[in-house]
């Protein structure tokens, strides 16, 4: 009895060692296998932060090889000849205060580290502009350069000046089959955009750019006027203001150019900025406002503005028969108002207004004396220079819908079409017209 209660114990301690061995060898199974999984979790999550890298790595190597539009402000000599070395002898660098090109991420940088401030021409923020339509300045710029290229027997693309603050480009395009220079044709002016805010008139300008010359080889009306008549067009006479309200949307109703009003050498937009329709050299400054803040700011003096001398050396540079500056809103065409020994001043601007209807459909433009002692252009013209020069407010506002815009831009259209038609009789015209403004000239 006494070894089977020997032998009874001993099997009883072996059975409990190998329970405790079996069991260790399953906690430590278990063990692994917890770590196991923990380091697939581990590696998993590694391996998809690996992945979201690589993606972000690929996605921006693809982003510096992307074109992109830049702009570069010289001030100096040295500034040029750095931008000289990426651009390559371009005829506007010698001179120029501003330059716009196309390139990718990597001449960005490359211009960065060569001491040079490069800027993106065009930030997203104003994409509601492009939305509805409206052309940024550098299209503007391209369609000029692009009609001038595939009509060179017809168009003449000049740079007349440039801008206060960024030093940009002010171009004219002339359109007409007459050789340059020729004194006996009939010669009409088109501008816009004096006021940054007022695109809509930079869209007439580029539409009938566009129109002339397209329609010349295939449209015997075009022809008979581009073959007796010189057309020019300034579609942007303020490129500082135009190109800020593409590029800041907290500046769409910024008015002014971008004038160096408190000579901190950045924009200011609580004092810089001159209103460009108030700084022309007639009655300058009698009503006009002279606080730096006013959104109507004449100028410190008249034709202060780089932006007006450009249109003034224009003008004298050409007997223009007939001035159009087009501005937006109110479905009016405004005349100079001190006219008194020419109605027939007036009679041209109802003639001209009957030729487009308000955005109701019901009735047409309204006529309207000009304001003029505030330094007007279309006050310039005449009394200065005796050219006969009317305002049109394009529209009833001055961010039009996609629709609406099309339709503000035909109707103005149609007015300018009738001008053309009126000039091709050119004796008349300056019978009618010139002499009755020069007696109005000072």
């Amino acid at each position: 009895m006494r070894f089977v209660g020997q032998s009874l114990i001993i099997i009883f301690v072996l059975e409990f060692q190998i329970a405790i061995e079996i069991e260790i060898k399953i906690d430590h199974q278990e063990i692994m296998a917890q770590q196991l999984r923990m380091i697939t979790i581990i590696a998993a999550w590694l391996l998809i932060l690996l992945t979201g890298i690589y993606v972000m790595v690929t996605r921006f190597d693809q982003k510096r090889t992307d074109k992109v539009r830049i702009g570069i402000r010289l001030t100096d000599d040295g500034q040029r000849a750095i931008a000289q070395q990426f651009l390559g002898q371009r005829k506007d660098l010698s001179r120029a205060g501003y330059v716009e090109f196309t390139a990718g991420w990597k001449e960005f940088f490359a211009l960065q580290q060569a001491g040079l401030r490069p800027e993106l021409v065009v930030a997203v923020e104003s994409a509601q502009l492009f939305d509805q339509g409206f052309h940024q300045l550098a299209q503007v710029d391209s369609a000029m350069e692009y009609l001038n290229q595939a009509y060179p027997m017809l168009t003449t693309l000049q740079t007349i000046g440039s801008s206060a603050f960024w030093g940009l480009p002010i171009r004219g395009i002339r359109i007409s089959a007459l050789r340059t220079g020729h004194q006996q044709a009939a010669s009409l002016l088109l501008t816009a955009g004096h006021h940054a805010n007022e695109p809509v008139g930079v869209e007439i300008c580029l539409h009938l750019m566009n129109y002339l010359c397209r329609n010349y080889d295939i449209d015997s009306r075009v022809k008979a006027w581009l073959d007796a008549i010189e057309v020019w067009i300034v579609p942007v006479v303020n490129p500082d203001g135009y190109r800020l309200i593409f590029s800041d949307s907290l500046r769409l109703i910024w008015r002014k150019n971008l004038r160096d009003n408190n000579g901190d050498g950045r924009f200011s937009p609580d004092c810089d900025g001159v209103d460009l329709n108030r700084n022309y050299d007639y009655n300058w400054g009698v009503a006009g406002e002279h606080s730096i803040q006013s959104n109507y700011y004449c100028g410190p003096s008249p034709f202060s503005e780089p932006e007006i001398v450009a249109i003034r050396n224009l003008t004298e540079r050409n007997a223009f028969s007939l001035h159009l500056d087009f501005h937006s809103a109110g479905e009016k065409v405004l005349y100079p108002a001190s006219i008194i020994a020419a109605p027939k001043m007036v009679a041209l601007a109802q003639s001209i207004a009957g030729q487009m209807k308000r955005r109701s459909g019901t009735d047409s433009y309204q006529i309207a004396p000009l304001y003029d002692l505030v330094g007007q252009c279309s006050s310039w013209m005449f009394f200065r220079k005796g050219i006969p020069s009317l305002l049109i407010e394009a529209g009833d506002s001055y961010f039009p819908s996609r629709s609406d815009l099309s339709a503000i831009v035909e109707q103005n259209a149609k007015a300018v079409f009738f001008v053309l038609d009126r000039l091709l009789d050119r004796a008349d015209w300056a019978a009618q017209f010139q002499a009755s403004s020069a007696e109005n000239s000072e």
